[in-house]
């Protein structure tokens, strides 16, 4: 059921006893931390300063403040804010506030039918408090469609002076704000009774132009006096005059002051999905239908986090143009040439070229040429990919399909081996693969594979040589037993104490070396490093320290030979002597 809300200046409140603005009135359900917490902050009013400065005292003059919240938690907060001229004292002007809560369960009526966002019939702006405290809930809430005034977008644009090009940048900017929370304040240019009225039709074409998955998000308010930031308001409708850039808020946000010909809307690009909403503004069944759809492919995204499930803008002239061409209004080629188009004009192409493949694998249960263009799109990657210069934040950032995206051929098809390779590396960059899976894998590759892996692993890993990676580099690097191999690559790019560190984790972390041919061949390669490169480690007490620490006796036992062998005179007689007695 729906909640209701009322706030007002009384003799006394729900929370106070003394006079003053608070709850007068509320339903049975919602609670006090709820109404403290969520509506209280947005109950004010501050009238216009122009009616002020002209001490209007006719309260129709006054701009009612619709207010639409879409909170975290799936309600949404339906408010109306009036000028109700003198209190009960006779002697000082106050406002009243109705909310209506919306549950979750019913939310999603209010979203598809914008009609019922701007044009509720339910609002009351007085009661008697000697009536009670409690408010009833109700099953719905009745619409009054004649609160419009225009009928189409023609209409509105030549009321309001806006045209194609800026209506197109409050479409953007919604997405945006819908993304980062940047607000956009809008100051109409029209007098101060008029404000809420135009913002509601503004509202009508703006709200109608987003998907659901954007109306889910965005909050607005019809009328404020001045920008201030309020939570759950992405959109401000302001009196006109208001908007100073040298204010933070302002120039924080986006501005749309109709009054002063001002239109700040940085990043702004046309698009395909802008063109699309544009032209079928007034088709709001063609538009609903297209939206229910994104709503299926936005389903599928319900595991992803929250930021991943706020699809960009540029993704949306995807799923637009796959609508199109279902209804045949656009050929498939042209769709992946247009992709093709943006992804040349992207900040990373692979990058832009993956993340659409994921929408088109999500949008396949809709629009079933999406999977077809998605395997092009795939192989296209690929072969755009060179393997030995693809960077890691490629690697970690691509998006390849699954096998079966290239036709379930794996040896026939000359695309699957590189992507064997792609996924390989993925797998070794990141943290979440199991050892043994990447073991496995390996082994699965060409040689010519293995050695493009090799270099790669070189190429990835050369400066960031850890005890976290070290496992990964005997897997990827140490293909015939040639420890040797890895010390060098550890040498050449960290230094002795970096070779030492990876010596003592091997020793006492690699099953492998129980192995006799692993442990000789390791043998051999510590015994040859530290002739050919560390003779002076020994002489060092606490790099000696930490050699020594060593848990596997096969290595500790190396080790002392090793430092007999590169000490002279007394103290190579002392060591043996220390040896044979079992000491260290």
């Amino acid at each position: 059921m729906i909640q209701q809300h009322y706030y007002t200046r009384e003799r006394r409140g729900l929370y106070s006893e003394v006079p003053g603005y608070d709850t007068i009135a509320k339903s049975e359900n919602l609670s006090d931390t709820f109404i403290k917490n969520t509506l209280h902050p947005l109950c004010f009013y501050d009238s216009p300063s122009e009616l002020v400065a002209k001490s209007i005292q006719d309260i129709e003059e006054y701009p009612k403040s619709l207010v639409c919240a879409n909170l975290v938690s799936g309600e949404m907060i339906l408010g109306s804010t009036a000028f109700i001229g003198a209190d009960y004292t006779g002697k000082r002007n106050t406002f009243f506030t109705h909310n209506y809560v919306i549950p979750v369960d019913k939310r999603e009526n209010f979203i598809a039918d914008v009609d019922k966002l701007l044009c509720l019939n339910g609002f009351n702006y007085s009661y008697d408090i000697d009536n009670g405290s409690k408010l009833e809930e109700v099953d719905d809430i009745s619409i009054d469609k004649k609160q419009y005034i225009s009928h189409d977008t023609e209409e509105l644009i030549e009321k309001l002076g806006i045209d194609e090009n800026i209506f197109k940048k409050l479409l953007y900017a919604c997405f945006i704000s819908s993304a980062k929370n940047k607000k956009i304040y809008i100051a109409l240019d029209t007098s101060p009774s008029k404000i809420s009225i135009y913002a509601k039709e503004l509202l009508r074409f703006l709200l109608r132009g987003l998907p659901f998955e954007l109306r889910r998000r965005l909050g607005f308010i019809t009328y404020m006096r001045e920008p201030k930031s309020k939570k759950f308001i992405n959109i401000a409708f302001v009196e006109k005059g208001s908007l100073k850039e040298t204010n933070p808020e302002v120039s924080a946000g986006f501005i749309f002051d109709f009054s002063q010909n001002n239109i700040k809307c940085s990043g702004f690009n046309d698009s395909d999905f802008l063109n699309f909403i544009w032209s079928n503004l007034n088709n709001e069944i063609l538009l609903n239908s297209f939206f229910q759809e994104l709503d299926i492919i936005y389903s599928a995204s319900k595991t992803h986090s929250e930021d991943k499930k706020k699809i960009p803008i540029d993704k949306y002239d995807i799923l637009c143009n796959l609508f199109l061409m279902r209804a045949e209004k656009i050929r498939e080629v042209e769709l992946e040439s247009k992709i093709i188009k943006n992804s040349i004009q992207s900040k990373n192409k692979i990058s832009y070229l993956g993340e659409c493949c994921e929408y088109l694998k999500e949008a396949s249960r809709i629009y079933p040429k999406a999977k077809e263009l998605k395997t092009r799109l795939y192989r296209y990657i690929l072969d755009e990919i060179e393997l030995s210069m693809v960077t890691k934040e490629d690697i970690l950032n691509i998006s390849l399909g699954e096998p079966e995206d290239y036709n379930n051929e794996p040896i026939k098809n000359s695309y699957y081996e590189k992507y064997k390779v792609i996924i390989y590396m993925k797998g070794m960059l990141s943290a979440a693969v199991e050892i043994s899976t990447l073991e496995n894998e390996f082994l699965k590759l060409s040689d010519k594979s293995q050695d493009i892996v090799l270099g790669m692993i070189r190429r990835y890993f050369k400066n960031n040589l850890n005890a976290e990676n070290y496992r990964k580099l005997l897997i990827g690097l140490n293909t015939k037993n040639d420890f040797y191999e890895i010390v060098q690559f550890i040498y050449e790019n960290a230094g002795t104490d970096t070779v030492r560190n990876f010596i003592i984790w091997t020793s006492d972390n690699l099953e492998l070396l129980n192995e006799s041919s692993q442990m000789e061949a390791f043998k051999e390669t510590v015994r040859d490093y530290f002739r050919d490169y560390d003779k002076e480690a020994f002489n060092d007490r606490k790099t000696s320290e930490e050699l020594f620490s060593i848990k596997n006796s096969h290595i500790k036992s190396l080790l002392r030979d090793i430092q007999i062998d590169s000490s002279n005179g007394i103290r190579k007689l002392y060591l043996k002597t220390i040896k044979s007695i079992g000491g260290r």
